[in-house]
């Protein structure tokens, strides 16, 4: 067997001299510091498209129930004011507000439901982190007398939620024909919503048929205020 060893001798390159290194590093420091924006945008945009997904899928389940039901039934959205609610060990009503929903529905007697409480469906959803409700589309929202279990709580009492609404024919209970929520990237401070870029801010609207109660979602430029 013939081996062949190929020498570079003294004027041959073995490797990469500190100073390529360097520069290489420092090329892709330029280059990853000018992708982060990018990143960042698509993580808001992933974030908020979990966030229509999930409020499309429990409008179209609220809109099912209710037409299965016989009864009116509602998504629900914690406003402002469900954060004065007392605070137990395990619900903080401040956790709530503006970034969560839940299914309910009216009893119906014909189903053998004859005490005087909502039927809760499922259990409360949070919004992907990052991502909150436009508080003035949801204070704009019909509201609601509800006895409702919180979270946190088996007792059901009477609470005012701001709701969206379905009857037993599929169609909104409160016939506004703008009834709806708005998503962004950003949260709500106790006080107001905070956006993620103060400029250019992309939101995405869900909008519902009064008639059909179908729901439909655009995607605009907020100028107001969250």
């Amino acid at each position: 067997m013939m081996c062949t060893v190929l020498n570079k001798g003294r004027g041959g390159r073995a490797g990469f001299s500190l100073v390529e290194l360097l520069a290489v590093i420092g090329i892709i420091g330029i280059m990853a510091a000018a992708g982060l924006p990018a990143l960042k945008g698509i993580t808001g945009s992933t974030g908020r498209t979990g966030a229509i997904n999930g409020l499309m899928s429990a409008l179209d389940q609220t809109r099912s129930a209710a037409i299965l039901s016989g009864a009116n039934a509602y998504v629900v959205f914690p406003d402002q004011a469900f954060s004065t609610l007392p605070a137990t060990a395990s619900f903080n009503p401040s956790n709530y507000v503006y970034r969560s929903y839940a299914i309910f529905r009216d009893p119906n007697p014909d189903l053998g439901e004859t005490n005087a409480n909502t039927v809760q469906i499922g259990k409360w959803e949070n919004l992907p982190q990052g991502i909150a409700l436009v508080s003035t589309s949801v204070t704009a929202l019909t509201l609601t007398n509800l006895s409702i279990s919180r979270p946190g709580s088996t007792t059901a009492n009477s609470t005012l939620l701001r709701a969206i609404g379905f009857t037993s024919s599929g169609g909104l209970l409160n016939q506004q024909a703008t009834s709806g929520v708005t998503v962004y990237e950003g949260y709500w401070n106790g006080s107001q919503g905070v956006p993620a870029r103060t400029n250019n801010q992309i939101v995405d609207r869900i909008t519902l048929n009064r008639f059909t109660g179908r729901a439909f979602l655009s995607i605009a430029t907020n100028t107001g205020s969250y």
